[in-house]
């Protein structure tokens, strides 16, 4: 009996897992072919797979950040910005605000990085505050936005489904046909008894 329940536990645990993930991934899949110029957010939240070690301790290598959008306003010193320096994105925090005829710069620095970054951040370049992380799973989701490798997953999930549909079904016809088995017995016992 532990042999069939562990597989049964074991699968609905990849699902409980996995089709989050997958559901995540087919949206931002979705949004990005829509708007293939923003980054892709659900809620006014974006995620980012950190591939630097520069803000080490506080968001490492594979760790998925959350960003919200925000109003420049509201920004102060201390916190972690996302913002777009030609094709990179990147999370660094804001040490120093500036005010230039009415242009609002910053001047930011990975916590790992021993000097600030060279340019300064303008308004424009900000996609929005960091608000908190996932450690780790930034590289599963990598992993997972190949395409070969999603439709790979998707597959099994489907199959695995189905392979339990099957054998649910199977138990539900055996004990249909136990039941059966069970009247017909029952039914036989009391007219042989009525007969004697």
């Amino acid at each position: 009996m532990k042999n069939k329940v562990f597989p049964s536990i074991l699968l609905k645990i990849l699902y409980v897992l996995m089709i989050p993930l997958v559901l995540y991934d087919l949206l931002i899949i979705f949004q990005s072919l829509i708007n293939p110029n923003t980054v892709p957010n659900i809620f006014g939240i974006k995620t980012f797979d950190i591939i630097s070690s520069s803000m080490s301790p506080t968001i490492d290598v594979h760790d998925v950040a959350f960003i919200k959008n925000c109003k420049v306003e509201e920004l102060q010193v201390g916190d972690i910005i996302t913002f777009r320096k030609e094709d990179s994105l990147i999370t660094h925090r804001i040490i120093e605000i500036k005010n230039q005829n009415g242009n609002i710069e910053f001047v930011t620095k990975g916590d790992k990085n021993q000097a600030t970054d060279i340019e300064r951040v303008s308004s424009a370049q900000i996609e929005g505050k960091y608000v908190g992380r996932i450690p780790k799973i930034g590289g599963f989701l990598s992993f997972m936005r190949n395409k070969a490798i999603f439709f790979i997953v998707i597959t099994i999930l489907l199959l695995c489904y189905l392979w339990e549909e099957r054998k649910l079904t199977k138990k539900v016809a055996r004990k249909e046909k136990r039941e059966l088995y069970d009247r017909r017995r029952q039914y036989l016992m009391e007219t042989l008894q009525n007969s004697l």
